[in-house]
């Protein structure tokens, strides 16, 4: 167990079912469970090897609109080519539920009805575009 000091004489009692009796200046053993009960009340680590603002988080970046757009037009894609059922809706929609497990990130379902229309027509114009050629090179 951790040692720490409190500058007055102090007992803490936690939530957590733990009662320390602090002197002043003496050091004083601390469950890991209370290190941040401990701080809390100005105690200070004995071993400067005890981490008393736990462990950091990475920094999450957010997207931009195209990043997120972008990830979210390459899940439909996805979807589209395995043909599951399950990655539908009865309406033919993809299913809002399924779509953070590829994106790595929450969606609406309005989101995703306003990204799918955008993303079913740009499907239609490169069809019709494909087609145009195709009559074009008869033609000629």
């Amino acid at each position: 167990m951790p040692l720490f000091t409190l500058h007055r004489n102090y007992v803490l009692r936690t939530t957590k079912g733990h009662s320390i009796a602090f002197e002043k200046g003496k050091p004083t053993h601390v469950p890991p469970i209370c290190i941040e009960d401990a701080v809390a009340i100005g105690a200070i680590p004995v071993d400067a090897a005890v981490n008393v603002l736990g462990d950091e988080k990475p920094e999450v970046t957010p997207l931009t609109p195209d990043q997120r757009k972008a990830a979210i037009f390459a899940a439909f894609d996805t979807m589209s080519a395995r043909e599951e059922r399950i990655d539908f809706t009865a309406s033919g929609v993809p299913n809002a539920k399924r779509i953070p497990a590829l994106v790595g990130f929450e969606i609406t379902p309005s989101e995703r009805d306003t990204y799918w229309l955008e993303y079913r027509a740009k499907q239609q114009e490169a069809k019709d575009q494909a087609e145009l050629d195709a009559s074009m090179g008869a033609v000629a």
